[in-house]
C-alpha cells in the first residue's frame, strides 16, 4: 500500500525544550538570519543540499527541497520551555554565540520569541522558581498539552515539532 504524504503548507511550529540553552539559541538565531537574507543555508541538507535524479544516467540534479515537500523557511516559527523568562535575544547577548552585529539586526524577531515556564522535576538539578509546580503525571501531561495547544492557535500553525536541546 502506497501511503500519499499531504503537501507542507502553512506555519511549521517548532517547540523547544531548553529554548534558552547555547545550542537552541544558535539554531534559532542561524534560522531567523537565514529568513532575513542575512545568512546562506550552509550545511542545511534540506536547503541546499542536492539529489540525483536519474540514477541511470548520472545527471539531472535538483536542490531537495524542490523535490520534497518541505516547510518554507519563512514559515517556520519558534517557541518552548524553559527555566527563566528572557526572550531569546537577552539570552543570546549573555552567551556571546552569535557574532554582535548580526545579533542586532535579529533583535525584534529573537526578542519576541519568550519561553513558556519549564516543569519542575522534568529538568535534573532544576534550581530556580521559575517553574510550573510539580502535579501528578496526568496533570503533568494536561499542561504541556494546553501549551502546545496554546502555541499552536497563537501563531496559526498549521503543523508542530518539538525537539529537545536540555
Amino acid at each position: 500500500m502506497k501511503k500519499k504524504i499531504k503537501r507542507a503548507k502553512g506555519k511549521l511550529g517548532i517547540l523547544v525544550h531548553g529554548l534558552g540553552s547555547a545550542a537552541a539559541t544558535t539554531f534559532i538565531s542561524g534560522v531567523e538570519a537565514i529568513k532575513k537574507g542575512l545568512a546562506e543555508p550552509v550545511g542545511s541538507l534540506t536547503q541546499a543540499g542536492n539529489i540525483l535524479m536519474d540514477k541511470k544516467t548520472g545527471t539531472g540534479y535538483s536542490k531537495l527541497k524542490e523535490y520534497i515537500s518541505l516547510a518554507n523557511i519563512k514559515d517556520i516559527v519558534f517557541g518552548g520551555w524553559d527555566t527563566h523568562n528572557d526572550d531569546l535575544f537577552a539570552v543570546a547577548v549573555k552567551a556571546q554565540i552569535v557574532q554582535p552585529g548580526l545579533l542586532q539586526q535579529l533583535k525584534p524577531e529573537l526578542e519576541k520569541i519568550v519561553p513558556m515556564k519549564a516543569f519542575e522535576g522534568f529538568i535534573p538539578e532544576l534550581n530556580t522558581v521559575d517553574v510550573k509546580l510539580k502535579q501528578d503525571k496526568f496533570e503533568f501531561a494536561k499542561q504541556v498539552m494546553y501549551d502546545i495547544e496554546n502555541f499552536s492557535a497563537a501563531n496559526n500553525c498549521t503543523r508542530l515539532i518539538v525537539i529537545c536541546f536540555a
